[in-house]
């Protein structure tokens, strides 16, 4: 039911008893008569008036009638390895899933791609977290949360890895990555101690 995704290109009538659930079964009661779920599902932004009911199908797009608003093309990314994140967060929390086994759940997002542990990593960093929390975040929520958004995690600035540099901090634990990371971004001993006074 919810892989009906337009990207899959999935023609309903080789699925009838769901065809017939979405058009017919007793989800779109008490507010509507039965056999009104399509015009429910349509993505026409129409209104329609039955037995006296009005009701408003889903906005308007090109989809078919049971397909979900969003394309969702990226569908296979949740099988392959990923980054998660959450977006609202007191501190860096990214989770390398090496496997595909976990899937996401509401306001946490997901990256594929090359370098994934080594990213996770590096966002783990005193360094990355601080520079990202006070000049990439774009500002605080309450006392101590802030936001991981998109737009402004792209432009944080991590250093592309050698082969040798990615295994190291990859196999590294959480206090030899901030020597690390510092001496890669070439910190000074001054900075070391701002930076890790800051977190208390």
């Amino acid at each position: 039911m919810i892989c009906t995704f337009p990207s899959k290109h999935y023609d309903i009538n080789d699925f009838p008893a769901i065809k017939d659930w979405l058009i017919n079964g007793d989800w779109v009661l008490p507010t509507s008569p039965i056999g009104t779920g399509k015009l429910r599902l349509e993505q026409t932004g129409s209104e329609h008036i039955v037995n006296g009911n009005k009701f408003k199908s889903r906005k308007k797009t090109n989809n078919e009638w049971f397909e979900t608003q969003d394309s969702i093309s990226y569908w296979d990314d949740f099988n392959k390895p990923k980054l998660m994140y959450s977006e609202i967060v007191q501190e860096p929390r990214f989770y390398f899933d090496a496997n595909g086994s976990f899937y996401n759940e509401a306001t946490s997002f997901l990256m594929t791609g090359e370098h994934l542990e080594y990213l996770q990593k590096m966002l783990h960093s005193k360094l990355l977290a601080f520079a990202f929390k006070h000049y990439y975040a774009g500002g605080g929520l309450g006392e101590s949360g802030f936001r991981y958004k998109k737009a402004f995690l792209e432009k944080l600035p991590i250093i592309k890895p050698t082969t040798e540099v990615e295994k190291t901090i990859t196999n590294s634990s959480e206090t030899a990555v901030d020597d690390l990371v510092a001496k890669l971004y070439d910190l000074s001993d001054s900075e070391i101690q701002f930076i890790s006074s800051s977190d208390k």
